[in-house]
């Protein structure tokens, strides 16, 4: 912090500390509402409650997906096989 030399410094860093407090005292509210809202009972089972709705569509999602990718990769690894079987038979 620099030396005040003036009283309009002196009520400016006045404000500013001023802001700076209402600023952290808000944030304090938040994080102790959100805490509260952690810790109480009951919470834990709407959450997993609330995920299983969720997990439910992203379930059918990845499974569809993995399949997909699946069979693409063993296409993949077909067509590869044949290529490289293709040029070291050409080689003998």
């Amino acid at each position: 912090m620099n030396k005040i030399r003036s009283i309009h410094q002196l009520k400016a860093e006045k404000k500013r500390l001023e802001e700076e407090q209402a600023s952290l005292e808000r944030k304090l509210r938040d994080q102790w509402t959100s805490l509260k809202k952690a810790v109480r009972p009951g919470q834990k089972e709407k959450d997993i409650s609330e995920d299983n709705a969720d997990r439910t569509s992203t379930v059918f999602a990845k499974s569809a997906m993995q399949a997909g990718l699946s069979w693409l990769a063993a296409k993949l690894a077909d067509r590869a096989g044949d290529k490289l079987a293709g040029i070291f038979t050409r080689k003998k």
